[in-house]
């Protein structure tokens, strides 16, 4: 069995506690200071607040508004795009 595979089995058996314990124990043997700048800056990516949350309101309305809009609004049939890029196909 790889060393992959043994830490896979162990940490999918944990429970939440025993993560977190272990997770504390790992980080507390770091000793490298870039390493643990690096784990820092991963976690405060999942533990601050969303993206959303740095978002103007004007910023937030229009992603919401195009986030709502149907996926096809501004497709073009196959017919009218041919006709509207004929000039550039054309020799």
């Amino acid at each position: 069995m790889t060393f992959i595979r043994k830490f896979e089995t162990k940490v999918s058996s944990m429970t939440l506690q025993q993560r977190q314990a272990y997770l504390i124990e790992q980080i507390s043997g770091v000793k490298d200071e870039n390493i643990l700048i690096l784990l820092e800056e991963e976690l405060s990516h999942y533990t601050e607040q969303d993206v959303a949350g740095l978002l103007s309101d004007k910023d937030l309305n229009e992603l919401m508004t195009l986030a709502e809009e149907p996926a096809d609004k501004n497709v073009a049939a196959e017919d009218e795009y041919l006709k509207a890029t004929g000039k550039w196909r054309s020799r």
